[in-house]
This record gives structure tokens, C-alpha cells and sequence, in this order.
């Protein structure tokens, strides 16, 4: 699980978000992606549930130019996947979601398939229904490719946006209850964040409802190793690790 927030890769006077990117970078720098065919990114940052044609993307839309990614996909990969979960092809280029991770982690020599979930929060935002249910189709997948090639499964995606006076939707008691809920499963089983009740996501505005679901399907019955936890803005920003093994 990584955080996407743009802020992370902008430089800052605040002293707190200074060291939340740098404990974000260091974590993040530590990810083990040996011996894997490719790295599958899924963004809940989309219009719809797709599979992008490749991994080119930039800031332009947050007014922050200069800062871009080209890296090299994983086409056989993205077409099972496409297939076992019934996703779209979507046009570059990627969004946020997908390009903050990629400019934060060093896995620039391992094939990536970028995915995008609808999105739940903001503006255009989808119903959390429909997110959660690509992101099980997308899990089953994922799942079922990983009998095919090594995959490694990341899942971009913040807890709660409303966990201090500071975060975008101000302090709500939901966002202490989300926050603390996928903290306590990814120490004890990742299964239960593919179990939270819908109207949790939403009322603590996180845009993890898609991501989080997906890897709780994808790593039922493990546990995280958590690299990295930081709220700065009143949005919670994780960095960890399933360490594969069953509880």
C-alpha cells in the first residue's frame, strides 16, 4: 500500500509534510519488488474500472509542470487481467493516482500495469457499489494471473480525508474509525478491509474504498509489515507491506 498525494513530491516550508516525504521516500525506497514480472498499480483516481495502455503521465492537471513519468508496461499481463476482470482499455495519460507512486519508488526496471477504479470521492465521484465491485472483479484477477507470472500488487490509496481540523472534509469521528480499522487489519488480517461497510468509506471521505478492498481480497489471511504512517493534513498516508505469510 503506497499514499499518491501530490504533496509528497512538492517541495514544502511546512516542517511536518517535509518529514513525511522523507519518511514516505525512504519507505517506499525499501520495497522489495525482486523476482517479480511485473508491478500492477491500481489508482482509484479513474473515470471507470480499466487498465491504462501505458504508464505515461504527469502533475499538468495539479498546475505542477515538469514532473512526469514514462515507464515501460506489461502488456501480457495487462491483456489477462483485462480479460479475467472485464476492464476497459484506457487512454494515457495516467492519473495521479498511478504517476505519484511511480516518481516516489525506484522500480524503474520492472514492467508496470497501471489500473484505475472509479472514483468515489470528489466531483465526478462514482457510487462506492460500483468501485467495490471492480475492485473484486480486479482482485479474482489478479489472483488468477499471479499462477502465471510473479506479480507484485500495489495498492495506491490514502485511509480517511478527514482525520484533523486540517483535512479537506475537517475532522469526522468516521475517519478516526476508518483509520484505526485498516491500521488494525493490516496488523491482524488484511481480509477485513474487504469487509468495511460501505458507508464508512464515503462518510470519512477516503478514496482507498476501491484499492484497500482489492488488497484485502488479494491478501486474505496475512498481515502487513507498516513501514510508514503519517497524517499531516488530516489525511492518513501509509506505507506497508503483506509479508505473504498466513495467519
Amino acid at each position: 500500500i503506497v499514499p499518491h498525494a501530490p504533496v509528497l513530491l512538492l517541495p514544502s516550508s511546512d516542517d511536518v509534510v517535509a518529514e513525511t516525504q522523507t519518511s514516505v521516500a525512504k519507505s517506499m525506497a525499501e520495497l522489495d519488488w525482486n523476482g517479480v514480472d511485473a508491478i500492477v498499480v491500481v489508482s482509484p483516481h479513474g473515470a471507470r474500472f480499466g487498465i491504462y495502455r501505458s504508464t505515461a503521465g504527469s502533475l499538468d492537471g495539479f498546475g505542477v509542470h515538469g514532473v512526469a513519468f514514462r515507464g515501460q508496461a506489461h502488456s501480457e499481463v495487462a491483456a489477462r487481467l483485462s480479460d479475467l476482470s472485464g476492464s476497459e482499455p484506457l487512454e494515457s495519460p495516467v492519473d495521479h493516482g498511478i504517476v505519484v507512486p511511480l516518481l516516489l519508488a525506484p522500480w524503474d526496471d520492472v514492467p508496470v500495469v497501471a489500473v484505475a477504479l472509479p472514483e468515489v470521492t470528489g466531483p465526478h465521484a462514482s457510487s462506492s457499489s460500483r468501485a467495490l465491485d471492480a475492485a473484486r472483479a480486479l482482485a479474482s484477477a489478479v489472483c488468477a494471473a499471479a499462477n502465471e507470472w510473479p506479480i507484485a500488487f500495489v495498492a495506491s490509496a490514502h485511509t480517511a480525508a478527514s482525520l484533523s481540523p486540517r483535512a479537506p472534509l475537517a475532522e469526522r469521528p468516521a475517519g478516526a474509525q476508518l483509520d484505526r480499522l485498516i491500521l488494525d487489519a493490516l496488523d491482524d488480517d488484511e481480509a477485513a478491509l474487504a469487509h468495511v461497510a460501505p458507508e464508512l468509506w464515503s462518510d470519512s471521505g477516503s478514496c482507498g474504498a476501491g484499492p484497500l478492498t482489492a488488497f484485502g481480497e488479494v491478501f486474505a489471511g496475512r498481515a502487513s509489515q507498516l513501514a510508514a504512517y503519517t497524517a499531516p493534513a488530516g489525511v492518513g498516508y501509509i506505507v506497508a507491506e503483506s509479508n505473504g505469510a498466513r495467519r
